[in-house]
């Protein structure tokens, strides 16, 4: 019979809305309580998500599907925990662009995830129904990427 792990609260969030807004995103966004299987679990599910539990569980020849009915992590299942903890922040993805060269397209691709596009449209005098980024139209481009946290110092050959 398969063991139940219930009632073990696992996980802290270590962060909150207002205190990334303010002062940055924390080096960790979670905090284990202690350092059991069923912790490490909850944490592996806040951090990569459902299919690594997988293979944390079935790799301790457990079942997952009688795993993942039973754990809790911060009085949620498991499933529920990892879709929250995944849910989109305000802290968006950090990148640095580099462009592929220095033509028109590319510098207004780049402007605009840095700038509101509509100074970008005027700025550059282009219809932006004409410009394509990655294979995208530019408004899908930035609808793709409105996640983005893009430094203005973007790199250009």
């Amino acid at each position: 019979m398969f063991k139940k792990f219930i009632g073990i609260v696992t996980v802290t969030a270590a962060f909150s809305f207002n205190s990334l807004a303010s002062d940055g995103p924390s080096k960790e966004p979670f905090v284990k309580v202690n350092d059991d299987f069923v912790t490490q679990s909850c944490y592996v599910a806040a951090t990569q998500g459902m299919p690594a539990v997988k293979k944390l569980v079935e790799s301790r020849f457990l079942s997952f599907n009688d795993f993942k009915k039973d754990v809790v992590c911060n009085g949620i299942d498991i499933e529920k925990f990892a879709k929250q903890a995944k849910a989109p922040s305000p802290v968006g993805r950090q990148v640095q662009l580099i462009a592929t060269n220095n033509d028109l397209e590319s510098r207004v691709c780049m402007a605009a995830l840095t700038k509101n596009l509509d100074d970008v449209v005027k700025e550059y005098r282009i219809n932006k129904d004409y410009i394509v980024c990655n294979r995208l139209s530019l408004t899908r481009f930035l609808e793709k990427n409105n996640d983005l946290l893009v430094s203005n110092n973007l790199t250009t050959p």
